[in-house]
């Protein structure tokens, strides 16, 4: 777990509770609306519990969450986490498992035409291509592209403008995009874009969202709490840029284990913190 009194550096690194609390305040403040979509969709869990079980780890968490506080979740996620690292370095032929744990994290779907593609940050231009393409098969008219960059780096260019000129320098016409250039977070990207949304008075119906695979469960979530409106959300995956980045690869590299086994974690860190603001224990 990252030090108390220190910030993350790197987004395999899981922020203390302190941290995630830092990070709230600096992200937009609207509030999520609902806060039932780990229920809902408990099935995501199911290799992740099996996992545990064989780790004789505790995951108790993903069910208790909502009564832990923040604290206690915290430490029982990153103990848990360690746990299941440990074991897929011990057991690397366990890879049936290990795909269903990957896989679970990435939705089925069929792209279809929707109102916009909607890209979550990068520092790379992967899902910004991925738009692309879809906006040359003629699936959307628009483009949203959100991000200034994650909290703990210093950033000259926002991720935003970067993957804009990358479009525009591959046949977008400058007219079909529109830039959220604030967000520090995935949380954010989706908050301070419904903002613009509403400032436009723009309430669209459909949206494809473009995200690195293994993180589209967590990137629904965020458009299911915090949308204010009744909207069909279109997964779509920007192309792996490794085996690393795929249900066969990512439990073979450190750093994919710990992002992948982070999607977990952050579904009910998020969750949670969420409900602590409904609750009025933070702001």
């Amino acid at each position: 777990m990252a030090n108390q009194n220190s910030k993350r550096v790197n987004s395999a690194q899981l922020p203390s509770a302190v941290e995630f609390l830092d990070i709230l305040k600096k992200e937009s403040q609207r509030k999520a609306i609902r806060f039932d979509f780990i229920q809902v969709h408990n099935d995501v869990f199911g290799a992740h519990r099996q996992l545990s079980m064989l780790a004789d780890s505790d995951d108790s968490w993903i069910d208790r969450y909502a009564q832990l506080s923040l604290d206690e979740l915290v430490f029982q996620v990153e103990k848990n986490r360690a746990e299941l690292t440990q074991y897929i370095n011990e057991h690397p032929g366990d890879t049936e498992l290990y795909e269903s744990l990957y896989s679970s994290l990435v939705p089925d779907t069929t792209i279809g035409k929707s109102e916009a593609v909607f890209v979550f940050g990068a520092s790379t231009n992967a899902r910004i291509e991925r738009a692309v393409e879809l906006y040359k098969e003629d699936s959307t008219q628009k483009i949203i592209i959100s991000g200034q960059g994650p909290y703990y780096k210093d950033t000259t260019e926002s991720e935003a403008v970067r993957m804009a000129k990358f479009a525009q320098g591959n046949g977008v016409s400058p007219e079909a995009i529109i830039l959220e250039e604030a967000s520090i977070t995935l949380p954010d990207n989706v908050k301070r874009t419904i903002t613009i949304m509403e400032e436009i008075n723009w309430r669209p119906s459909s949206l494809t969202i473009v995200a690195t695979d293994f993180v589209l469960a967590r990137a629904m979530m965020e458009w299911y709490k915090f949308c204010p409106w009744e909207i069909t959300i279109i997964p779509v995956a920007a192309h792996p840029q490794s085996e690393r980045f795929t249900a066969k690869g990512w439990y073979k590299d450190p750093k994919t284990i710990a992002l992948v086994l982070n999607e977990y974690v952050k579904m009910a860190v998020e969750s949670k913190i969420e409900l602590m603001r409904k609750e009025g224990e933070i702001a």
